[in-house]
This record gives structure tokens, sequence and C-alpha cells, in this order.
């Protein structure tokens, strides 16, 4: 699915979360559910693909930078996205 417009609110909880260097590593607690994986593009240099996995630890991770909790941007993906 393509979204051109309503994902302020997302970009706006990833960007207020604290991150730290990527490790490229999932521990997962052993629950299968859905994930995300969102692809940023940008007028001007490369996009950014972020998964986002609240059964992993960390739950947020871009290849560059990682988040360990997803629960302030899951809602969010939860209401633009209904599965």
């Amino acid at each position: 699915m393509t979204l051109s417009h309503g994902f302020q609110p997302v970009l706006d909880a990833l960007n207020a979360l604290s991150t730290t260097p990527t490790q490229s590593s999932c521990q997962g607690d052993g629950k299968q559910a859905a994930f995300y994986e969102l692809l940023a593009e940008y007028e001007q240099g490369p996009d950014v693909a972020v998964r986002i996995d609240p059964h992993c630890a960390p739950a947020i991770d871009n290849r560059t930078l990682q988040a360990a909790d997803a629960k302030t941007v899951v809602p969010l993906l939860d209401r633009l996205l209904p599965r």
C-alpha cells in the first residue's frame, strides 16, 4: 500500500524515539504477529526502509538506527493501515 498523505504522525512518532546505532538483530518473543515495513522516499538522498516489529527487540530498525519500543508507533500504523 502506498500512502501519499496522513503519515506525518507516524514520522513524528518515529523521530521522537530514542535511538542507538543498529545491531541488525531481532530477538523475537516467540509470538507470531504482523509487522510493518515502511519505505520513506525522498526527493534527495536515498530511500529509507524501516522495519517495525513489536515482537522483536529492538522493535524498530532502519539498518542505520534502531529503537527499542514501538508502542507509540504501532497504534498509528494500525489506524492508517487497517487489516
